[in-house]
């Protein structure tokens, strides 16, 4: 079951990413523009059709990062006991995400180290193969989210304590 999960999710996040780049910022507007290309469409109609389109909420940012509300703090998913951690060192942004097994809650949870990518500025995406994942601070929110295949909120991070 969670590895079903698991390769959900990295599709959510190969359709994000995509949408995300397509999509840019290009007047820094207030949201998000949704994109046109065929192969970006498909893409997101697969997404729904799996996924739905989440919280599909419109996303807000002045076109900065705002890196200084989440970093070096672990957030976790709403629908996982996973975790995640964004960092940074000479060589950039860098998520580390922790995996925890539910069947065994006394195992170790399983860490994973990736780098970051920042995108336009106001958001961070984690290139994974054929998947992705894009974290961006909303500034009316006040909160990191993850962005649908539209530009959209698809869910947001719950901090930790």
């Amino acid at each position: 079951m969670k590895k079903i999960r698991k390769i959900g999710i990295m599709f959510l996040v190969l359709a994000i990413s995509i949408s995300v780049i397509a999509c840019g910022n290009q007047n820094k507007s207030k949201k998000v523009n949704d994109f046109s290309s065929k192969t970006e469409k498909e893409s997101e109609e697969k997404l729904k059709a799996s996924y739905g389109d989440g919280e599909n909420r419109d996303f807000t940012t002045d076109g900065k990062l705002h890196e200084d509300k989440f970093l070096n703090k672990k957030f976790g998913y709403t629908d996982t006991s996973d975790e995640f951690e964004i960092k940074k060192d000479a060589k950039g942004y860098y998520v580390i995400s922790y995996y925890y097994d539910e069947d065994n809650e006394a195992a170790q949870a399983e860490k994973e180290v990736r780098r970051l990518k920042v995108y336009k500025n106001f958001a961070l995406v984690k290139e994974d193969g054929d998947n992705s994942m894009v974290y961006a601070y909303d500034t009316k929110l006040k909160k990191l989210v993850f962005l649908n295949s539209n530009g959209k909120i698809f869910l947001e991070a719950t901090e930790m304590e």
